[in-house]
This record gives C-alpha cells, sequence and structure tokens, in this order.
C-alpha cells in the first residue's frame, strides 16, 4: 500500500506510460493545486468485476502513476503550499477513511511507501496516555482525515508554524459499548496530532499531540474560532469533535 515519502526507481518496468486498457479519466474528480502547475487525474476501471481507481499526476508535460496499488473509492488530494507534498484522504469503507502522504520528487515522481499516514498517526494515538482513557477500542468507522488549513499554512487556526512543515490531522472511531443507549458509542471522537514533514525518512520524531484550544507550536497566538473543519475526499466536512484527550 502506498504511504509516506517515496520514489519510484527510474528503471523503464517501474513506471508505465499511462493508465492501462479500461481505465477512464472521470474528470469531475480531478484536482489541480492553485498554482496550475500540478494536477491530479483520477481514473475508473469499470470492466472488472470490483471497480477500480488509479491516481496520476501530471506536471510538466509528464503523466505519473502516484500509487501503484489501485483504490476501491475516488480519492481527494491537497497540495501544501511549496507543492512539494500531496496528501490524499481516502475512503476505504462505510464510514471509514484513511490519509495517504506522497512527496513530489524535482522530476515529477511522487510514488508511496509502507505505511499510510492515516495507520501512522492511529499507532501514535495508542502511544499516548490518552488511549487508555477510552471507554472501548474502535470496533468500525475509524477514519482518519485532515483538518482544514493545510494549503495555507492554517494561518485560519492562529498559528505561526514554519512554512509547508506540518499535517494537522483527527481521529475518529466507534465502537458497541454495552450499557449504552444507542449502543453505538464514538469512542475516539476527534483526537488530533500533527505530522513534522520535515522528519519524514529520518529516525526523528514524526507526530505530536496537539490541542486545538493551546496549539503546540514554536511561536503562537490562540486560535480566534474553534470550530475547526474535516476535509475528507476534497470536501470540507463540518466537524464538531470536543477539544479532548490531547495532553501535551
Amino acid at each position: 500500500m502506498g504511504g509516506v515519502l517515496a520514489a519510484w526507481p527510474r528503471s523503464a518496468h517501474a513506471q508505465p506510460a499511462g493508465p492501462a486498457a479500461g481505465y477512464k479519466i472521470e474528470p469531475e474528480y480531478t484536482k489541480t493545486s492553485p498554482d496550475g502547475a500540478i494536477t491530479v487525474e483520477q481514473y475508473l476501471n469499470k470492466t472488472t468485476d470490483d471497480y477500480k481507481w488509479q491516481f496520476w499526476v501530471r506536471r510538466q508535460g509528464t503523466l505519473t502513476l502516484l500509487d501503484p496499488e489501485p483504490a476501491d473509492y475516488p480519492a481527494g488530494f491537497l497540495f501544501t503550499h511549496d507543492r512539494k507534498w500531496i496528501v490524499r484522504g481516502q475512503k476505504t469503507g462505510s464510514g471509514e477513511a484513511t490519509l495517504y502522504l506522497y512527496r513530489l520528487a524535482p522530476q515529477g515522481n511522487a510514488p508511496p511507501i509502507r505505511t499510510p499516514l492515516g495507520d501512522l498517526a492511529w499507532a501514535f494515538m495508542k502511544t499516548r496516555p490518552d488511549w487508555r482513557k477510552i471507554a472501548k477500542k474502535p470496533e468500525y468507522h475509524e477514519s482518519a482525515g485532515l483538518l482544514e488549513g493545510l494549503e495555507e499554512n492554517y494561518r485560519s487556526l492562529g498559528v505561526d508554524w514554519p512554512a509547508n512543515r506540518y499535517i494537522l490531522i483527527t481521529l475518529s472511531g466507534d465502537a458497541d459499548v454495552k450499557g449504552r443507549k444507542p449502543m453505538q458509542t464514538s469512542v475516539v471522537h476527534g483526537w488530533r496530532c500533527r505530522y513534522d514533514c520535515r522528519a519524514a525518512g529520518s529516525t526523528r520524531r514524526h507526530f505530536f499531540p496537539t490541542t486545538m484550544r493551546k496549539l503546540s507550536c514554536p511561536s503562537r497566538r490562540e486560535p480566534s474560532d474553534h470550530r475547526q473543519h474535516l476535509v475528507w475526499s476534497g470536501h470540507p466536512l463540518a466537524s464538531n469533535y470536543a477539544d479532548t484527550l490531547l495532553g501535551q
């Protein structure tokens, strides 16, 4: 599966020249960077029993496959302000989603590696004291999403972070908890952390806990509005998540 940081090998057989037979572009899902320099095109194959999607990056006249692993659903894409990183918000099932992070190499390659960013965020949460406070481990509807503001370095949150450095992630998940009415309970409800892009590919710490009331950063001022938006599949969805569980 695709994930954080990668570059295709430069051998001819590693990178296909274009979408395989049966894949047709779905223009409504095309995403272009604000400066118009990079476009992500989504191609759907309806000739198989299970529809499959491929994501291709078009830049400087070159078309590059973003991830060799086809997806079951279309995705949403966002770009960092410097256009060096692409974040993919991917639906994985009913009420479930994850995140993938790709770094655009100078030659235009933008492929996968190891573990999805969403999985890494969940793994980080499980190392925090907050994980021991939840009523029950999530059993379904596990979702990793972005907080709105990536493309403008989260200035709307009232922070003054280094440009193109952090990605704010929110996690949620449900479980059946006996004695609760209804039994289906949101056991993880808007847990937030931030990912340090500069640490990608190194042994440095990648994740940090984050609160919306007092964002942990080198230079900050209090956010003027605590109502955040979750960005998923390219659309901002209102998120009323409580500012909970994120110890310093």
